[in-house]
């Protein structure tokens, strides 16, 4: 069934989901598409639905105090789509991703994989249930769900991202760099530079860390490197400490006993996020309490 018979509103909707689609700085760009597109035809369930996905989506950019807004916001346009086609699986999918951003990861869970079961190719969905898998503990079930997404979404650049991060994790090192060919063909250079600089960082190789991550900014035009990185890839100890967290410091440089404590510390008093102690648990091996 056509998402909608209002062809200017379809046409917005599209735009949208061309900003979207791009992710990183672009993701915020879509929101005035979809909000034309809602405008023009109030019904269109699939425009609310990502509208809500998108304001979901922003708390990988934005502060953290801007959070509860953000989820304020993505309720809204979620429970407009869910009143009007609740059944949808491009709804329930992002009803999946905002309920996960609301906090509840095994209903998130229920619902994406839901959605699967009526669009199996929705490459944005394989990818979400991959990484509930993994925020879940289920890592027997991690790599067959990476694999299966991109067998079911061969020409998603998301899914091929995030299944050679998923390799890089289980130590399949040598089935990245045709990955790396094939985000190049579907024209994303500039995710090519950070899968690069993953694998240099996981080796120990700073000074080729640095060199992608110059060129991933140079390819997005912008800074796209943070101060924290840069510091961190010359080795410049003294000046990262101005800027970041004890425990982050001694994270950065291997030193795991220290930043440990210092971390759980920070998360306690509510200074850090929890994922930044999810991500040092990962590194150190202990996958139960990440």
């Amino acid at each position: 069934v056509p998402p909608t018979s209002n062809l200017d509103a379809y046409e917005a909707y599209l735009l949208g989901r061309f900003e979207l689609n791009k992710r990183g700085e672009r993701t915020q760009g879509s929101i005035p598409y979809f909000e034309k597109a809602v405008a023009l035809d109030p019904d269109f369930a699939v425009a609310w639905a990502d509208l809500a996905l998108v304001h979901a989506l922003l708390h990988n950019t934005q502060p953290r105090n801007e959070w509860p807004a953000l989820r304020i916001k993505a309720r809204a346009s979620l429970d407009r789509a869910l009143s009007i086609d609740a059944d949808r699986p491009e709804v329930v999918a992002a009803a999946g991703y905002v309920v996960w951003f609301e906090g509840d990861e095994e209903r998130a869970l229920d619902l994406i994989e839901r959605s699967l079961e009526q669009l199996p190719n929705n490459g944005e969905a394989l990818v979400w249930r991959r990484w509930l898998l993994n925020w879940l503990g289920r890592f027997d079930e991690v790599l067959a769900a990476s694999y299966e997404g991109v067998k079911r979404d061969p020409l998603s650049w998301l899914a091929l991202a995030n299944h050679a991060q998923v390799l890089m994790q289980f130590g399949r090192m040598d089935e990245v760099p045709p990955i790396l060919d094939k985000l190049r063909t579907l024209g994303r250079p500039d995710v090519v530079e950070i899968l690069q600089r993953f694998m240099a960082w996981r080796s120990g190789d700073r000074v080729a860390a640095m060199r992608h991550c110059i060129a991933e900014a140079e390819i997005e035009g912008s800074d796209a490197c943070s101060d924290l990185q840069t510091l961190w890839s010359l080795g410049l100890r003294d000046e990262l400490a101005r800027i970041a967290a004890p425990g982050i410091v001694h994270a950065l440089f291997g030193e795991f006993e220290e930043a440990l404590p210092l971390v759980r510390k920070a998360v306690a008093d509510g200074e850090e996020s929890p994922l930044v102690l999810a991500r040092l648990l990962c590194v150190i091996g202990e996958y139960p309490e990440a």
